[in-house]
């Protein structure tokens, strides 16, 4: 670049740093955006890195029996598919505990003692105190960062009705046995406190197979056929079914990665918006540079500069303002990643310790700095077609037959107002920058008040949709009781209303495994969760969740061919249903349809509903009353509440952040224009002050001018949230298995969202026009 070009470009840095500074700050924000989206796409390689770090299986199974136990060796040992496993024996129970604040429940969980060294599916140390506690447990990473636990706290953890008191001794992270929502959780005692606890009602001996594949075969079907072969197995002896759950890699690493996906497109959709914001300010901005400065283009172009190198010096500030904001913007992702750190952490209960990624900030970089110069290009190429005698003009043609719109003399109106019209009707460009910048923030806005409306507005009828209604307290018959009798002797338990089955158990499918939801009452337990169709009535008929039917490619009243237990069973199907449950493969069945496959099968789980007392109330007297009869008693209104304490904290976060982010743009895009109004009509400020115009009337036109292209812009916001903007959620929110949105948004709401867009860049106009209150009429006109 020559010296006269570099001076240009110089000058322009030195004559619009308010409007450069807001360039580059956006520019900072989208490139930091950017660069957190590309480091959340590494968390599934994060997930793989522990996996391989600690030898995690690939196939997770916890079986029930020694018989199953033995017979899984002999399945394991003949199939091509297994590089290695190891079938590991241990404790297991449905443990409940605090999480949150609130009570939960898990029921695989595995009992282990510290000192044990397994081959496959080893746990790492990640805290641990350096001082040996009298009563120590070791516990799960996300119990310290979802669970709210510290080093050193008391933990309760009660089984079969008891409660046993001990203290954190430390925390590890154990890949697929870490989850509260996702197969099992482990807990490590020393030997001693583990014999004791082998010895406490409510614990039963299991053995955890812990299967590696193949490369080749590494799949969530693979696991599917090794348990089902497992099953028919053991059951081909006449045994029962020995596979108390079953778990692949797959659909573990899908369900931990499921808060990351959600946030990598929510970033990168946004980032898109906001970098065709960039490209409109850069338009407007490089317009508004080529309009001032149109006579000193002409000298210099008379004087022999080619328009080329003319063009290159008004691209030259903004590429380097995109270079110098998109490295910034890159960097300062490192201040967003440890609350990102914490994020992903309290979900997953995996270490996760990102940094900047080279390549992540490269691309940010590179894709804003592409977008700026192919912008500047092209508005700067207005340079090139006007001739050095019009530019040394100031760009005014020897005529111009422009009709003049709302002429003051038979246009009827304060004339500020008029002014401020007339004003903003020249500025064509200028009004389509501003009217596509306020419709984005707008829509954005929605989105997040979509958000509030969907999770936030109403919390209880949401979790009906994810999860049915369990009932007040979830109740599991011991295994001699029978849970006809134990609901018989429920109903005349003051506070009790009612009582239905509600069992859990899996199944294997041509997608993998499935969860399956049996209910004598699915109406009152799942009938919020269909979508389409309706839920089975008779044996014969299934509701399988929506993205069990994608995979399988089925829907309404296609058959499906299911196996329970080695069984195998067809079904019609009746209806789609949406839940969270196992990510949305699963299924609901009547009672007789799971006996269609299994004639055996005796459900063991109770839904209970209180009549006239509180969940707790209701939690106490049955627990006290029906000791020795049940192996798991759960308050499920609290274990609800700790789920949904989860979806809260992340809905208040993610639409916090997307109506501050807007917010911002729209007040940097307003305080831009409004700046360069300013600063562009001082001399017409003067004049109009020296004709009478008061500092108010002024502030009215400045107003006027840009009032219009606001509206234009917030109603085609406002129209584009409340057609789109649910429909978008409930498009992000598939992939938790959540198929269909029931919510709807309010109209005075968005109105009142619409509004306040409004109101804040007038608020922020007056302001702006304080600068101009302080200058004399004289004052301006001597400049």
């Amino acid at each position: 670049m020559s010296t006269t070009a570099r001076i240009l470009a110089r000058r322009s840095l030195r004559k619009a740093k308010g409007q450069f500074a807001i360039t580059g700050l956006l520019i900072a924000i989208t490139a930091m955006m950017l660069h957190v989206a590309v480091i959340l796409t590494g968390y599934r390689e994060s997930i793989s890195e522990t996996t391989e770090r600690l030898d995690t299986e690939d196939t997770s199974i916890l079986l029930s029996s020694a018989e199953g136990a033995k017979r899984a060796a002999h399945v394991l040992d003949s199939d091509r598919r297994v590089a290695d496993y190891e079938i590991v024996p241990l404790a297991a129970a449905t443990a409940s505990f605090r999480y949150a604040g609130a009570d939960t429940q898990n029921p695989f969980t595995m009992l282990t003692s510290r000192e044990s060294k397994p081959r496959i599916g080893r746990t790492g140390t990640v805290e641990e105190l350096g001082t040996r506690l009298s009563d120590p447990i070791w516990l799960p990473y996300v119990m310290k960062t979802g669970g709210g636990y510290d080093l050193g706290d008391r933990f309760t953890v009660t089984i079969g009705g008891v409660a046993h008191s001990f203290h954190i001794q430390g925390f590890f992270e154990s890949p697929m046995r870490d989850s509260l929502n996702v197969g099992a959780m482990e807990f490590q005692f020393t030997p001693a406190s583990l014999k004791t606890l082998t010895a406490s009602p409510g614990v039963r001996q299991a053995w955890h197979a812990r299967v590696q594949q193949t490369a080749a075969a590494r799949s969530d079907a693979n696991s599917s056929v090794l348990t089902s072969r497992i099953r028919t197995a053991t059951m081909g002896a006449g045994q029962p079914d020995p596979v108390a759950y079953s778990l692949s890699w797959t659909s573990y690493a899908s369900a931990q990665t499921l808060t990351p996906n959600m946030f990598t497109a929510l970033l990168g959709a946004f980032s898109l918006l906001i970098a065709a914001v960039v490209a409109l300010i850069v338009r407007f901005a490089i317009r508004s540079t080529v309009v001032r400065d149109m006579p000193a283009f002409g000298t210099l172009e008379a004087a022999g500069m080619t328009a080329g190198q003319v063009m290159r010096a008004v691209m030259a500030p903004f590429a380097a303002v995109a270079l110098c904001a998109g490295a910034l913007g890159a960097l300062a992702s490192s201040l967003a990643l440890p609350f990102l750190r914490r994020m992903i952490e309290s979900q997953t209960g995996l270490v996760w310790d990102p940094g900047l990624s080279v390549p992540g900030s490269a691309a940010a970089v590179a894709s804003m700095f592409a977008i700026v110069l192919l912008t500047a290009w092209l508005s700067s190429a207005r340079v090139r077609k006007i001739p050095p005698v019009d530019a040394l003009r100031g760009g005014e043609a020897a005529h111009s037959f422009r009709p003049t719109r709302l002429p003051l003399a038979s246009t009827r109106g304060p004339a500020p107002v008029l002014i401020g019209l007339k004003a903003g009707l020249r500025a064509r460009a200028q009004n389509v920058m501003v009217t596509v910048v306020f419709a984005i923030a707008v829509f954005a806005a929605v989105f997040a008040l979509a958000i509030d409306s969907a999770i936030l507005g109403n919390p209880r009828q949401f979790m009906d949709t994810l999860m049915g209604d369990r009932g007040n307290v979830s109740i599991t018959a011991a295994p001699d009781q029978s849970v006809y009798a134990l609901r018989a002797d429920l109903g005349r338990t003051p506070g009790v209303g009612s009582s239905i089955v509600y069992d859990t158990t899996s199944a294997e499918s041509d997608a993998g495994t499935i969860t399956l939801i049996v209910s004598d009452d699915a109406p009152r337990a799942s009938g919020k969760t269909v979508y389409e169709g309706r839920l089975p009535a008779r044996a014969g008929e299934i509701a399988i969740g929506g993205p069990l039917a994608s995979a399988l490619g089925i829907g309404v009243g296609d058959d499906i061919t299911i196996s329970h237990t080695g069984n195998k069973a067809t079904y019609l199907v009746t209806g789609l249903t949406q839940s969270t449950m196992s990510l949305g493969k699963s299924a609901v069945l009547t009672v007789d349809g799971v006996r269609q496959a299994t004639p055996s099968y005796q459900p063991k789980t109770l839904a209970v509903y209180a009549d006239g007392a509180d969940a707790k109330t209701l939690f106490t007297r049955i627990s006290s009353s029906f000791a020795g009869r049940y192996t798991s008693m759960v308050d499920m209104q609290a274990h609800v509440d700790s789920i949904l304490n989860t979806y809260i904290s992340m809905s208040q976060g993610l639409a916090v952040g997307i109506l501050s982010l807007t917010g911002i743009v729209a007040i940097l895009v307003v305080g831009l224009v409004v700046a360069s109004l300013i600063a562009r009509s001082r001399r017409d400020f003067g004049v109009l002050k020296a004709l009478g115009f008061t500092n108010r009337q002024l502030s009215v036109q400045v107003i006027a001018a840009q009032l219009p292209s606001m509206c234009l812009g917030t109603a085609a916001g406002v129209a584009l949230g409340w057609a789109f903007a649910m429909p978008a959620l409930g498009q992000l929110l598939r992939s938790t298995g959540i198929m269909r949105l029931d919510a709807g948004l309010a109209a005075g709401p968005v109105v009142c969202l619409g509004a306040a867009f409004l109101a804040l860049p007038v608020l922020l106009s007056l302001l702006l026009m304080r600068r101009a209150r302080r200058i004399t009429s004289r004052d301006l006109l001597a400049e």
